[in-house]
């Protein structure tokens, strides 16, 4: 599960077949152990958050037994060792990294016997218990902080400990505060300041970042805009079909282009017409696509669209790291290539009864294989960004 890739189909594959067995594990509450390199299984978290964090940050390398979601540990029954686990012989390559872990151990607790000869009688069960004692939180530094008694110190650290069980037990139950077992993520992609809709460009998973800016578009961005969701709008679809069928029987020349400068206006004819007759097939949603967005837009420096953040080139030059680069596939010419840009913009339409839909403005570089300013190797992607 550790392939170089995290974005090729593979793994993506394999996310999802551990996501298919983790849902036979899940706790009360829905949650799960969350394996990515980032918890390394010390985190509880739903499905859809551990299936983000496993193509953001991939699986845990000493993860290859899926023991927390329902995999059996294989071990061969040999004589017990000092810590009461069975034992079989393992390489030396882990019987050193036991012993770095060990050595940690013993300095942090001192719980962990010093006579333990891992070369010996080292086993799977054993580098599973040590390296379960390795990812506890090591908080004796908190613990001492718990200390108000000098001359009493562990009845301090008692004290203060059972106090935060019981808050952390006490939070597991309450609803409508935050804790943090239901805090939010930070890039959490939720936009609460809109209305949301069952088409699927009115229910995006985005939301804007930083300071909003008003902007007032001009006809032509603003018709190009509107074109695009409409033409993007699956929905949309017999709409489009019914268009063309209509334009086929004066002229089958342009099509394309004739549906765009026609069809918008053909829509909010017949959206009002079925208005005005009360049909159900005028919902809200298709009635605000038809009028089409306020010339008045909002702009932001950035966004956050399914748990990924993205920021405006403008914003990305003030500061070290860069999240302003954009890779979309899509058929060009018969053959399903990928156009790379940076987002120059994030722009947020405003349709009637409080619709909203957020677009990424972009500046694509020219890709043009004939052109040869595209380079391909050792899984990287290199691009002459002096051509857009």
């Amino acid at each position: 599960m550790w392939l170089p890739n995290r974005l090729s189909r593979d793994y993506v594959e394999g996310v999802k077949s551990f996501i298919q067995v983790a849902k036979e594990h899940l706790r009360w509450d829905n949650k799960t152990r969350c394996p990515c390199q980032d918890c390394q299984n010390a985190r509880f978290n739903d499905l859809l958050t551990i299936e983000r964090h496993l193509i953001r940050f991939g699986f845990s390398r000493s993860y290859q037994k899926w023991i927390f979601h329902g995999e059996e540990h294989e071990s061969q029954p040999n004589e017990q060792n000092d810590i009461g686990v069975d034992t079989e012989i393992v390489d030396a390559t882990d019987a050193d990294i036991l012993n770095e872990v060990v050595d940690a151990l013993n300095d942090a607790c001192g719980h962990i016997d010093n006579d333990i000869n891992l070369e010996e009688s080292t086993t799977h069960g054993k580098f599973d218990y040590l390296l379960g004692e390795a990812n506890k939180e090591l908080n004796l530094g908190t613990l001492k902080r718990y200390v108000r008694n000098k001359a009493r110190p562990e009845g301090s650290i008692a004290e203060a400990y059972i106090v935060n069980e019981a808050l952390m037990f006490c939070s597991m139950y309450l609803t409508g505060i935050e804790t943090r077992f239901n805090r939010s993520e930070r890039n959490e992609d939720r936009f609460e300041d809109r209305v949301q809709g069952c088409l699927s460009i009115f229910s995006q998973q985005a939301r804007p970042l930083g300071s909003r800016q008003h902007l007032q578009f001009s006809k032509e961005e603003l018709t190009k805009a509107h074109w695009y969701i409409m033409n993007n709008c699956p929905e949309l679809r017999p709409y489009l079909d019914e268009h063309t069928k209509e334009l086929e029987k004066t002229s089958s020349h342009n099509l394309e282009k004739r549906q765009e400068q026609e069809f918008p206006k053909w829509l909010a004819d017949r959206m009002k017409a079925l208005r005005v007759k009360q049909s159900p097939e005028a919902t809200d949603e298709l009635y605000s696509l038809a009028c089409g967005p306020d010339n008045r837009v909002h702009t932001y420096m950035g966004c956050i669209v399914n748990g990924v953040r993205f920021h405006t080139k403008d914003r990305d030059d003030r500061r070290i790291t860069q999240n302003s680069g954009i890779c979309v596939s899509r058929e060009h010419d018969g053959e399903e290539i990928d156009f790379y840009g940076v987002l120059s913009n994030v722009v947020v339409l405003n349709y009637v009864l409080g619709y909203k839909v957020i677009l990424f403005k972009c500046t694509w570089f020219d890709t043009n294989q004939k052109k040869k300013r595209i380079k391909h190797g050792y899984n990287f992607t290199t691009i002459q960004v002096t051509s857009t």
